[in-house]
């Protein structure tokens, strides 16, 4: 049976803010309906995992590059949208924008009973990010409600680095013998899927369209959070 649940933000629950997006795309032509943005993450996503794949480094440029052609920019003009792109980031580093589903799939979650945190590689204002936004806090609230929110900057560790797990893991009181057996959730493998593995926890790779750059065998895919109250569903039936 699965003892807890682990959640990324970024990806998971959030995608970048489409106004911020919107101001580097819609000058090159882009298609910046919402579903449009909303897709165009995933495509970023599995660009800058297949670039660490292939070389070991991360380069966000990739990601910028594939939200761009993902929302229909021309080539010729991808390389102006690239530094529109960057331009914005460094602007609002935002992140503000729920993904559609997932506030659903978190009460779904809930009404398991599992134990639930998050774990984000963030800026240090995740936790009043989530509760303004009523997605989840520690305790009673107008959101779910989780054990732990672990937010890389307070705690000075990120992810892939296993150690940041084991804040979640000692807030949620999960034993050593059981870690295995936790499931964290999240959009990248780089980050992700790595660092669950790295601290023995199972990685369930959040692919809402199919993108992962990886070998289908490589790790478990699932495409909304409900699919993950699904699986927790049935290790409680299984027993």
């Amino acid at each position: 049976m699965i003892p807890a649940v682990l959640l990324d933000v970024g990806g998971v629950i959030t995608t970048p803010d489409h106004d911020m997006l919107r101001s580097a795309l819609e000058p090159a032509g882009g298609d910046t309906t919402a579903a449009a943005l909303d897709r165009a993450h995933y495509a970023g996503i599995s660009a800058l995992d297949g670039g660490f794949l292939a070389s070991g480094v991360l380069n966000w440029r990739q990601y910028d590059a594939a939200v761009a052609r993902a929302v229909g920019v021309a080539e010729e003009r991808i390389d102006g949208t690239v530094e529109a792109l960057e331009a914005a980031w460094r602007l609002v580093r935002g992140w503000h924008r729920i993904v559609p589903g997932a506030l659903e799939g978190l009460r779904l979650l809930a009404e398991t009973g599992v134990r639930l945190g998050v774990v984000s590689n963030a800026d240090g204002t995740v936790a009043d990010q989530l509760v303004a936004a009523r997605v989840c806090q520690v305790g009673a609230g107008h959101g779910v409600a989780v054990a732990v929110v672990i937010d890389s900057t307070v705690v000075g560790i990120e992810k892939p680095d296993p150690r940041i797990f084991t804040f979640a893991l000692d807030a949620l009181g999960v034993s050593a013998e059981d870690a295995a057996g936790v499931v964290h959730v999240g959009d990248t493998i780089f980050a992700d899927v790595r660092g669950a593995r790295a601290a023995g926890l199972r990685p369930l790779h959040l692919d809402p369209y199919g993108d992962c750059p990886a070998a289908p065998d490589d790790h478990e895919h699932v495409r909304s959070l409900a699919d993950v109250a699904q699986i927790v569903r049935s290790s409680q039936e299984a027993g």
